[in-house]
């Protein structure tokens, strides 16, 4: 089953986008850990969202984005991934004790037109509700030139994944270095990102009440005791996640730039155990390392996007680029892959070509 981030960016002076999450319930162990990401239409200059206009006042941007993945390349009936999203991105930018603080939110819709990419077979689907509030610029380093942006978020689950989970809210933290070169042309920015998961429990757990449902023909979903509070387990939900994200803007012409982004996250799971017990196998392989750990499951992931963008008007922007998400190494862990674009396994719907539409209200 492919997965997709679902990411928050709340980054000073940017509408930043959210990336589809096409995880099903079942399939949704990893619980939700969203930090700031680059994603398809992740950054949508218009001349209304300059400095001066920043300061004060509310604007809403909405933006339609087509998606098409590499495994429809390879068969579309059996791996096709073609789905549609629309963000609604809210913004107010105020001034507090001579700070200027810009209170954002990002919810998003998607509705996949082939076969669906979740256990579930659900076509449709939405994010959580992301809040962020950030104080775009706050210092500028007067030697340097680089300018500190500092950011806090929250989420409100409501999302599928989310209420499978048992998710109460992911509260996330951020700061934003940027520095300008070519007279403004070409800017360099660099994040620091960290969050950390509330759930209801540690684990992704199933309720008797739960598991005795059945789908549309009758089967039971889940086997469950009648005598049991809770029958089944689909891992451990997300405790702490630190996220790195180096990002590359160049404008070609006062409308037209490209981008691109490179985010690495590290995610820590809640521990299934307080320590090793007798349960949890003792062997060791050939390097000497426990076969298995009873601590802190941890992933780690890589997101990419390249893009151009383009303002056809004050209120519309266009972008068109490739989204790539995968772990940094390959399967048998003896290289890296190239981040940018999948080239080892079409199939998996790791690269997603994207066009996307933006539009303020």
């Amino acid at each position: 089953m492919k997965t997709r981030a679902l990411s928050i960016a709340l980054s000073a002076g940017l509408v930043c986008g959210i990336a589809f999450a096409d995880e099903g319930e079942a399939g949704a162990g990893a619980g939700s850990g969203a930090v700031d990401a680059p994603t398809p239409g992740n950054v949508v200059r218009m001349s209304s969202r300059n400095e001066e206009e920043e300061k004060t006042g509310v604007h809403l941007f909405v933006t339609a984005n087509q998606s098409v993945g590499t495994g429809t390349f390879v068969d579309p009936n059996s791996y096709g991934d073609i789905s549609t999203g629309i963000i609604f991105a809210p913004s107010y930018a105020f001034d507090f004790k001579g700070i200027r603080l810009m209170a954002t939110g990002r919810w998003l819709f998607s509705y996949e037109y082939t076969l669906p990419q979740n256990p579930t077979g659900r076509r449709y689907n939405w994010s959580d509700l992301q809040f962020g509030l950030s104080a775009p610029r706050v210092f500028t380093e007067r030697h340097t030139g680089v300018s500190v942006s500092p950011s806090i978020g929250l989420s409100a689950p409501i999302s599928y994944t989310s209420q499978w989970n048992g998710s109460v809210t992911n509260l996330a933290l951020g700061a934003g270095f940027s520095r300008s070169f070519i007279h403004d042309r070409l800017t360099v920015n660099y994040r620091l990102g960290g969050s950390h998961g509330f759930f209801i429990h540690p684990a992704v757990i199933v309720s008797t009440s739960t598991g005795g449902s059945s789908d549309a023909n009758g089967n039971p979903i889940f086997l469950c005791r009648a005598s049991d509070t809770y029958c089944a387990s689909n891992g451990m939900n997300t405790d702490w996640t630190v996220s790195n994200t180096v990002s590359v803007d160049f404008k070609i012409t006062e409308k037209l730039s490209v981008a691109a982004s490179y985010w690495l996250t590290n995610t820590w799971r809640y521990a299934a155990a307080d320590g090793t017990d007798i349960y949890t196998p003792q062997a060791v392989d050939s390097s000497g390392n426990p076969v298995a750990n009873s601590g802190m499951g941890r992933t780690d992931s890589v997101v990419t996007s390249l893009s151009a963008n383009y303002e056809l008007t004050r209120y519309v922007n266009l972008s068109a680029g490739t989204y790539t998400t995968s772990p940094p190494k390959t399967m048998d862990n003896q290289g890296f892959r190239n981040p940018f674009f999948d080239t080892i396994s079409w199939a998996s719907n790791l690269t997603t070509f994207y066009f996307s539409v933006a539009v303020r209200l």
